[in-house]
């Protein structure tokens, strides 16, 4: 079996005859054989130890034009070189699934909450831990500017995100706060847009701590009826004899990929930490 056609070498190697004939056209592995009276050409069999490392090398991720450079050179510090180049990918692509993966259970955790909260549109008392914001300055009451311009702020978030090669999956769960003095007194403007930070994106942007304590919370669809629930954290702090210590914040638990009039179709939760007066 030294003279191998092209259809026995392919079936020695469980390969196609197009893998052998793409590989020959790029100078990766020819036959080396060539009958001089018919000018057919053939495989040596020892040829697959060759074949043998293509295949290899693709397993590894490493690119035909890759290997054929390998090949060429024959080089050590070449082959060294491709295969830290290709831990640095898989890392990349690691991080990567893992943010994907992370979007996944926190849009599925969303839904989960909203389908398991017993009560909306009724404030309710939550103990929530302390939790990292990266925010975007504003000053501006949503409830009377409208959606179009919410969804032009969210684009200068979004496009900054995206100039620093933050995932866009970051982007889906955005909230704004108001400054405790202003809430207080009725007055909201909101004063920051905010994306929840973790350990990757810490690294990138500055990171703000929302303390974690007592919080009164209201969960509710439809950003529309923000300002009514707002008025309810009023009354109902008012009514217990509680008072405000914190920020208001606003975040979007979960966003359904269901449309209306081509407005965000979200489930809104709105939350401010509170003490016992003395």
């Amino acid at each position: 079996m030294n003279n191998l056609t092209i259809g026995q070498m392919a079936k020695c190697n469980g390969i196609s005859t197009q893998t052998l004939r793409l590989y020959d056209k790029m100078g990766l592995l020819k036959p080396c054989i060539r009958n001089s009276e018919t000018d057919y050409r053939y495989y040596d069999l020892r040829q697959s130890a060759c074949l043998d490392m293509i295949q290899y090398m693709k397993t590894l991720g490493i690119s035909l034009k890759e290997i054929k450079r390998i090949l060429d050179e024959q080089d050590i510090d070449v082959i060294t070189a491709m295969l830290q180049k290709r831990l640095s990918e898989i890392d990349r692509q690691i991080h990567d699934l893992n943010v994907t993966k992370g979007a996944i259970r926190n849009m599925a955790s969303g839904l989960h909450t909203y389908r398991s909260i017993p009560v909306q549109n009724t404030v309710v008392w939550e103990t929530l831990p302390a939790r990292l914001i990266h925010s975007y300055p504003i000053c501006e009451d949503f409830s009377t500017k409208g959606n179009n311009y919410f969804e032009a702020v969210l684009r200068e978030v979004r496009s900054d995100l995206i100039s620093r090669k933050i995932p866009v999956s970051y982007f889906c769960n955005v909230g704004t706060t108001i400054h405790l003095d202003d809430f207080a007194r009725r007055n909201y403007m909101s004063n920051r847009v905010f994306i929840w930070a973790d350990k990757y994106t810490a690294g990138i942007l500055p990171a703000e701590t929302i303390p974690g304590g007592s919080y009164l919370c209201v969960y509710f669809e439809n950003y529309r009826r923000e300002t009514e629930h707002r008025e309810k954290l009023h009354a109902f702090a008012a009514g217990v004899g509680y008072r405000f210590v914190g920020d208001f914040v606003c975040e979007s638990i979960s966003e359904f990929p269901i449309f209306q009039k081509a407005e965000r179709n979200s489930f809104i939760k709105i939350q401010i930490a509170v003490e016992k007066n003395t």
